[in-house]
């Protein structure tokens, strides 16, 4: 569905201070594919990411999509196709917009846009109906300011606006890691769902050794911007977490 072919990425390059964040990566994510991206800080996570979605260009190496170069596409343009959803609860959202507001500019991200959102009644009861999914009582509150609810509130809307886009590949950079125990583990089992019931190809980037082993099918490491490991569905299985835990000490 999407590859990267030998993609790297420095920066400060040239200077005593260059980091060669992303090392001549090769890899290939099939529709549907559930993938964790784990690694200490400073691996070289996020930059694929947001060279995955557009936000950074790499200095070589192409992604390919469905068979077309995307490699200089626009991350705005990538926007119909590729979700992204932030540790910050607040970055996938316009907090000053109510939640009905938020949900309708998520709907136009694959259509053309107008001057009208169109926040009618019919609209708003069909989202109500989605949100209600939720059981967290959010439906009530279609026009509140969508930057006064809880963390866990906005992230579990932020997952809910990211399948309604009709994107088919979803980037989750540690979602659950700035809220509670609880409140973290009802979004990462929501984006398990969410994920799941639309088809969607999704990289995780946790550093949460209980959701490296409970989530996803194919488990990637990165050290000092390289690809060390690739663990299939298959091999992950026997993994313990003393296992992984060795990754990161090592």
């Amino acid at each position: 569905m999407i590859i990267l072919q030998n993609v790297s990425k420095s920066f400060f390059a040239g200077l005593p201070s260059e980091v060669k964040a992303v090392q001549n990566i090769t890899l290939n994510f099939e529709e549907g594919e559930r993938v964790i991206l784990a690694g200490n800080n400073g691996s070289g996570k996020s930059t694929l990411l947001n060279i995955l979605s557009g936000t950074v260009t790499p200095d070589s190496g192409k992604i390919i999509f469905h068979g077309k170069d995307i490699t200089q596409l626009a991350e705005h343009k990538r926007a119909p196709f590729i979700s992204r959803i932030f540790q910050n609860p607040l970055a996938g959202t316009a907090p000053q917009l109510t939640v009905a507001e938020n949900f309708r500019l998520a709907t136009l991200r694959s259509r053309n846009k107008k001057l009208s959102i169109g926040l009618t009644k019919t609209f708003k009861k069909e989202i109500a109906g989605i949100i209600a999914s939720l059981q967290l009582g959010i439906e009530n509150k279609l026009n509140t300011p969508i930057g006064q609810l809880s963390g866990g509130q906005r992230q579990a809307l932020t997952l809910l606006m990211a399948s309604m886009s009709g994107a088919k590949i979803m980037l989750m950079d540690e979602p659950a890691a700035a809220l509670d125990p609880k409140t973290g583990a009802l979004v990462m089992k929501l984006a398990d769902r969410i994920i799941r019931e639309n088809n969607m190809t999704a990289v995780l980037v946790t550093h949460n050794i209980k959701d490296m082993l409970n989530y996803g099918k194919r488990l990637l490491f990165m050290s000092e911007g390289k690809m060390v490991k690739d663990i299939s569905a298959e091999e992950k299985q026997k993994l313990t977490s003393n296992d992984i835990l060795g990754w990161f000490e090592g």
